[in-house]
């Protein structure tokens, strides 16, 4: 009976043994695979921080460039605004040519009709005293 009991506690052994190199097996696995979670989330969190890094700097090259535009705009539109006080300046120093003309012409168109009255006295006279 002791020898069957030595050779049931060997078997016994031998069965922990087996189980102990089990788990020894399993948890070596499971060690390796906490290993790389942890390398691929480091490596996740190293991309992430690049993808926030870029989202960052994209985000101040937009309110960079937005601000350029609005100074452009409102350049512009002061641009627009001169223009627009040079042509107003402009067509009113036409108009009043345009009314300086005019009356120069009436005056010129008067000056001319006296004259024509003086020259046909004139030619009157003229005639007169020939057929005198």
């Amino acid at each position: 009976i002791a020898d069957l009991r030595a050779a049931r506690a060997a078997e016994v052994d031998e069965a922990d043994n087996e189980e102990a190199r089990e788990l020894m097996g399993t948890l070596k696995q499971i060690e390796a695979s906490a290993a790389r979670i942890k390398n691929e989330r480091t490596s996740s969190l190293g991309l992430g921080k690049m993808a926030l890094q870029s989202t960052s700097q994209a985000r101040e090259k937009v309110k960079a460039l937005l601000k350029a535009l609005e100074d452009e705009e409102k350049a512009l539109a002061a641009e627009v605004s001169l223009a627009n006080k040079a042509r107003a300046k402009l067509r009113s120093e036409l108009q009043t040519a345009l009314v300086q003309t005019q009356s120069l012409a009436k005056v010129t168109a008067r000056k001319w009709e006296e004259g024509d009255a003086v020259v046909d006295g004139a030619l009157d006279s003229f005639k007169e005293d020939v057929s005198k």
